[in-house]
């Protein structure tokens, strides 16, 4: 059971149960890895029975060939007829009156094709003891010849000296596994797709893993936020109830007064968590009208300075567009622009320092907003974008938020036709840059 503890002193429990998931993980890679070696083992005791195979079938048509020599020339021949008993022939001159390099090309041919074998080969006669060769083809070398494993002995024909005749093979690979490139092609997809679906349900498990991270802090913001507003109207209704109350208008006054802006702000936070929703959801409408976004700005900046002034902190303006004029929807233009003043306030531990540029780029207004607060660690700046993300905090609560702010600010930019970047660094501050095309004054659904 995880525990936490929020600034308020409520604590939250969250069942933990990783055990489980470790060990489905571990089955599947075990059962991962025993597919893959099993495929392995298959794929190489199919090789090697194929060049088994290989090197069978052509030790065989090499014997075909050697009988075949002796019946042709005893057949053919009548002089040598008499010589052609096994073991006869004495002499090289006779033995190539009998084996002609056309005759003998002819019968290796024939014989491999039997086979099913191709016919991109070279042959040779050499004399094992010595390593001469006698008789070969044109584009084998000796020491191929020498190498080969392809050979069959001619001492049934000449007895002198032992002479083998020997084949080599240009692409012996390729003809010995000849039909097995499907078989190895469908077992590589087979594995590499357990592979990819194990990926895939490792990255979708991590991404349901913190999305359900960022709902769990969600929930625990939301009740911190809402526990303070209910909290204060039930401690002001209370004193409401009280007799030495009912009597003094001014304290019934008060309280009542505490009541109204307490249930506005958390009327304001739940219109904001739905606000949110719609959003997601794609549904809702931008109606863009002119107006000056200099009046906003300083309206804005007005409020702001008090609430900064507060704690001692300062805002700068510097208004340097020469047009300010932009059509856009008045209302998220001025959400917009609060949110990221409001994150520039609420992110700056001291006395906060806020500037506020403006400035005309690419046919339109840029409006750039800089704090020196706390910045943001450059692992987070991909994410700060994202609904109901907040910067990890560890376990404090100094401030307060949904995550929704910069989520909110990004969607309505865009939805704009505009863009909103970021440039921060932990410890010194952050940067945010706001472009809002001119425009045109039309009314536009998301």
């Amino acid at each position: 059971m995880l525990t936490l503890r929020s600034s308020a002193g409520i604590q939250y429990f969250y069942p933990v149960r990783t055990r489980p998931f470790k060990l489905t993980v571990g089955f599947l890679v075990l059962a991962l890895a025993g597919i893959v070696l099993t495929q392995v083992y298959w794929v190489r005791n199919a090789m090697e029975m194929k060049d088994e195979q290989f090197s069978h079938s052509v030790r065989i048509a090499l014997k075909s060939v050697v009988n075949r020599l002796m019946l042709s020339a005893s057949e053919h021949d009548t002089d040598l007829r008499a010589l052609c008993a096994p073991g006869c022939i004495t002499d090289t001159t006779t033995l190539f009156r009998l084996v002609g390099p056309g005759q003998l090309d002819s019968l290796i041919r024939e014989e491999l094709s039997d086979f099913r074998i191709g016919i991109d080969y070279g042959y040779g006669i050499y004399r094992q003891g010595s390593g001469q060769v006698l008789l070969f083809s044109t584009g084998v070398s000796r020491s191929e010849l020498l190498a080969s494993e392809h050979s069959a002995s001619l001492s049934c024909l000449f007895t002198d000296d032992p002479l083998y005749l020997s084949v080599v093979f240009r692409h012996e690979r390729t003809l010995a596994y000849q039909g097995m490139a499907l078989w190895v092609v469908l077992s590589l997809l087979f594995v590499l797709s357990a592979f990819g679906g194990f990926l895939y349900i490792m990255q979708g498990w991590s991404r349901q893993k913190k999305l359900s991270e960022i709902k769990t802090d969600f929930v625990n913001n939301m009740t911190h936020e809402f526990r303070t507003p209910i909290a204060t109207i039930s401690l002001a209704s209370e004193m409401l109830q009280k007799d030495e109350v009912a009597g003094e208008i001014t304290r019934i006054k008060k309280y009542a007064s505490i009541i109204h802006n307490e249930n506005t702000r958390l009327q304001g936070q739940v219109e904001r968590i739905l606000q949110i929703a719609v959003i997601d959801k794609g549904d809702f409408k931008i109606k863009p009208k002119a107006f000056d976004a200099n009046d906003v700005l300083r309206t804005l900046l007005r409020g702001f300075e008090i609430t900064v002034g507060k704690r001692g902190g300062k805002i700068r303006a510097c208004f340097e567009a020469k047009n300010t004029v932009i059509v856009a929807d008045r209302v998220h233009f001025t959400n917009i622009i609060a949110n990221l003043l409001d994150n520039a306030n609420k992110y700056s531990p001291d006395a906060p320092d806020i500037t506020l540029h403006t400035s005309n780029k690419d046919g339109g207004l840029l409006i750039l907003i800089r704090d020196k607060g706390i910045g943001i660690a450059k692992e987070n700046h991909e994410h700060v974008f994202r609904n109901l993300y907040r910067v990890p905090t560890g376990n404090l609560h100094d401030v307060k938020g949904f995550g929704l702010g910069l989520y909110y600010v990004k969607r309505m930019t865009e939805a704009h036709g505009g863009y909103v970047k970021m440039d921060s660094e932990l410890g010194k501050g952050s940067t945010f840059y706001v472009f809002f095309p001119f425009g045109k004054e039309t009314e536009t659904t998301e």
